[in-house]
């Protein structure tokens, strides 16, 4: 299987861009549909892209694994701030406009330790001196947590796993 690096995607043509994104989406890949999404985002002028499955559909909470509490920090207000994650800077807007929670778990198999509102985000360096990342920048997320835990939700594989709404169903 190729790795693909920033650098490597933009090597390719649109067209071949918007291809490997096509696919990534269709196998859900979702790290690497961020990368092409990103890629073509600094193209000029911007490729409309194709609608993948999704495309009528909304995050509505996002599951991560985190162990241990790994990086989170409680900020003076009692808001809580969750680590840094590999999300796409518009599911992180649209989760701080609709109230998108964030559920933190040991493993996919247990509820939630740590969960709450979403109520802002800021982009942030994945690199935290080790090795390269596919994703270089995510997002870090400050919430208001609860005393809901939830159950994993998500088809995607690895630490991350969405919740998913449709549009229509969304106020705002």
């Amino acid at each position: 299987m190729i790795d693909w690096t920033a650098d490597r995607i933009a090597s390719l043509d649109t067209e071949g861009v918007m291809t490997l994104r096509q696919n990534a989406d269709r196998l859900g890949v979702t790290p690497l549909v961020e990368l092409c999404d990103a890629d073509l985002a600094r193209r000029s002028p911007a490729p409309k892209l194709a609608r993948g499955p999704r495309h009528d559909q909304v995050v509505v909470g996002f599951h991560f694994v985190c162990p241990k509490k790994h990086k989170v920090t409680k900020n003076d207000d009692g808001t809580m701030t969750s680590g840094t994650w590999a999300v796409a800077a518009y599911h992180a807007e649209r989760a701080k406009k609709i109230g998108a929670y964030i559920a933190l778990h040991e493993k996919k198999s247990d509820p939630s330790y740590l969960q709450g509102k979403i109520t802002h985000w800021e982009p942030a360096s994945r690199l935290d001196g080790e090795e390269p990342k596919a994703i270089e920048i995510g997002v870090d997320f400050t919430f208001e947590p609860d005393d809901q835990p939830r159950n994993w939700v998500g088809d995607q594989a690895g630490e991350k796993g969405y919740s998913w709404k449709p549009k229509s169903a969304i106020q705002g």
